[in-house]
């Protein structure tokens, strides 16, 4: 269906981000530090992500340079997909 809009000049991409410094996490898993640590143990980059660390994709994709990128998911985890 993302197909379909490519001849208005309509991409369809997708980031799908892993567990990142928030306002929502802040006070719940951030206060853990029994989670943090299970957490840091399994993820590739021994840690979360941190505030700021999704504006290049998010800028990437709200500017002209991906204007030829279409239904792309870009999944920014610190490598926990691939464990």
């Amino acid at each position: 269906m993302a197909a379909s809009y490519g001849k208005y000049n309509i991409t369809v991409n997708a980031i799908g981000p892993g567990l990142f410094e928030s306002e929502m996490t802040e006070n719940t898993l951030f206060k853990s530090d029994a989670f943090l640590n299970l957490y840091n143990g399994l993820n590739p980059m021994n840690r979360p992500g941190k505030r700021g660390e999704l504006n290049g994709t998010i800028l990437y994709f709200s500017s002209d340079a991906s204007s030829y990128v279409t239904g792309q998911f870009i999944i920014i985890d610190g490598g926990m997909s691939i464990v």
